[in-house]
C-alpha cells in the first residue's frame, strides 16, 4: 500500500513538473480539482449511514481508554516511541519547509520546478526501494529490530540534512534524497515496534497516539526551527533539524534501567 502510494506521488510529481512549466499556478487548480473529482467519487461509491450512537458505545469508549492507558504502562517502549516521533515531528517540519531553499534559484522559476520535483520524486523512489528492504527486517522474530534499524534511520537523517545545511549544492541535493529516502522508507518500522505484540482492542488507539505525537512536534517546530532561520540563516534553521534529528535517534536507542528486585531477607 504504502510503496502504492509513493509511486503515485511519484507520477504526480512528473504530471506537476510539467503543468509547472505552463504557469505555478496551473498544478496548483489541477491538484485541487482532481480531489474534488475524487472527493465526489468516493461520495457516489462509497455512501455511509449516519451511525445511531448507544449507551454500549459509551461503554466501549470508557473501556478502550482504560486498555490503552493500561497498554503503556506494562509497554514501556510506547513512551519511548511517543518522544521520538515529537523529536521526528519537530525536526521534519524544519526540513520540509526549508530544503528548497538552498537549492533553487529563486530567479528561475521554471528551473526551480524542475528541480524540486526531479529531486522529491528521487527521495519518493529511494523510499520505495526502503520500504521494500524494511518490509524484510521487520519480517524477523527479532522484537529489537524496528527499534535498532530506527536508530541507524535517524542518525543517517541526521547527518544527511546536515549536508543539506552545510554542504555545496550537489552534496545537499544528495543529503536531502537521501534523508527523504530514509523518512520514508522508515514509517514501517515505527508501524511494526508499535503494533508488535499490542492488543488488538488498542492497536488502532496506539497508533493514533504516535501520529498526534508527531503532529505536536510538526506544531512547535515551525516557529521554532523557522524562528531560527529567520534570525540567523537557512543552514543554520536546517542545522538545528539535524541536531533534532539526532536527539530522536538518541531517543530511540534508550534503555530504561531494569527495576531492581530487592533481595530476599536472611532468616
Amino acid at each position: 500500500g504504502q510503496r502504492a502510494e509513493l509511486l503515485g506521488s511519484v507520477a504526480g510529481l512528473a504530471g506537476g513538473a510539467a503543468l509547472g512549466q505552463l504557469a505555478l499556478w496551473v498544478p496548483l487548480v489541477a491538484g485541487g480539482a482532481g480531489l474534488a473529482l475524487l472527493g465526489g467519487w468516493l461520495a457516489l461509491r462509497m455512501p455511509e449511514s449516519a451511525p445511531v450512537r448507544t449507551h454500549e458505545d459509551r461503554l466501549t469508549v470508557f473501556e478502550t481508554v482504560r486498555s490503552t492507558r493500561a497498554s503503556m504502562r506494562t509497554r514501556r517502549g510506547m513512551g519511548v516511541a511517543l518522544a521520538m516521533m515529537v523529536a521526528l515531528g519537530l525536526a521534519g517540519e524544519g526540513v520540509d519547509r526549508m530544503w528548497q531553499l538552498p537549492l533553487v534559484d529563486a530567479d528561475a522559476a521554471r528551473d526551480a520546478v524542475l528541480v524540486v520535483s526531479a529531486l522529491a520524486a528521487l527521495g519518493l523512489l529511494g523510499g520505495a526501494a526502503a520500504s521494500g528492504f524494511v518490509g524484510r527486517l521487520v519480517a524477523t522474530d527479532d522484537p529489537a529490530t524496528p527499534r535498532r534499524w530506527l536508530t541507524v534511520a535517524n542518525i543517517g537523517v541526521a547527518a544527511s540534512v546536515l549536508l543539506l545545511a552545510v554542504g555545496p549544492w550537489w552534496l545537499g541535493a544528495v543529503g536531502f534524497v537521501a534523508s527523504m529516502a530514509l523518512r520514508t522508507g522508515s514509517f514501517p518500522l515505527v508501524t511494526a515496534w508499535v503494533n508488535r505484540d499490542a492488543d488488538p482492542a488498542t492497536r488502532a488507539t496506539l497508533n493514533s497516539l504516535v501520529g498526534q505525537a508527531e503532529s505536536v512536534g510538526e506544531i512547535a517546530g515551525g516557529p521554532i526551527l523557522g524562528g531560527i532561520a529567520a534570525a540567523s540563516s537557512v543552514g543554520a534553521g536546517l542545522g538545528a533539524s539535524a541536531a533534532v534529528f539526532a536527539v530522536a535517534a538518541l531517543i530511540t536507542a534508550a534503555r530504561r534501567a531494569p527495576v531492581a528486585t530487592p533481595a530476599p531477607a536472611a532468616p
